[in-house]
């Protein structure tokens, strides 16, 4: 009877550990689906937020054009002529790629020298230059960026290059991204002190032709390069 009694105890202990174990393997099961569920709401919750955060700056972005809709052309010149168009641009858009039209002086003094200016943004040699404004020519443009980057007045301008394609593609050190074709005017004639904007430029150097810097500016490289390899 005891041995009986016994056996039957370990049995129910036997049986009752497996049952524990059992219980336990299912509320671990029980626990790591509903993590696996919780991480698919969060998932979807994130998902939901990102959309919505989306579906908000597009309706800002909307409103902010259309509410610019109701400027004039002579508003909108002279909106861009205070802040700058690129500028202004750059609100609506970020760093997303933009289109502008850009010019570029190739200034040449008595001594058949070049001058360039060396950037601060990316540290290369370049030609005076920039992008235009609204309701500029081409001219008024190149004129323009010289005043404000050299302070030099500049004459009688003559066409030298047309630039198009991928090598008017750049990329800013800040992740601006800018397709600029344009026109690269050459001229002989210019008066005034050189005195650049130390925030845009670190100086200005007149080159002989034999004597172009090798770090070159991307944009103005091959108008650089064709300008020194003519007699």
């Amino acid at each position: 009877m005891a041995t009986t009694e016994l056996i039957t105890t370990d049995w129910l202990l036997t049986f009752m550990t497996i049952v524990n174990l059992i219980l336990r393997i299912l509320l671990l099961a029980a626990i790591v689906m509903c993590v696996i569920k919780g991480v698919r709401y969060i998932k979807k919750i994130i998902k939901f937020i990102d959309k919505a955060e989306k579906y908000i700056d597009e309706k800002d972005t909307a409103n902010a054009f259309n509410a610019d809709r109701n400027l004039s052309i002579t508003d909108y010149i002279k909106l861009y002529k205070e802040h700058g168009y690129i500028m202004e641009m750059r609100k609506y858009v970020g760093h997303a790629p933009i289109m502008s039209c850009s010019c570029g002086v190739i200034i040449e003094n008595a001594n058949g020298e070049i001058l360039l200016q060396k950037r601060r943004d990316n540290g290369c040699w370049a030609l005076i230059g920039g992008a235009m404004e609204m309701g500029e020519t081409f001219e008024e443009a190149a004129k323009r960026e010289v005043k404000e980057e050299s302070g030099l007045s500049l004459g009688k301008l003559e066409i030298f290059k047309l630039c198009s394609g991928r090598d008017c593609i750049i990329e800013y050190p800040n992740g601006d991204v800018t397709f600029g074709p344009g026109i690269i005017f050459l001229t002989t004639e210019y008066e005034g002190e050189i005195e650049g904007d130390p925030k845009e430029v670190i100086e200005h150097r007149f080159f002989k032709k034999s004597e172009i810097p090798e770090n070159l500016n991307g944009f103005d490289k091959a108008a650089i390069l064709e300008w020194a390899s003519r007699a």
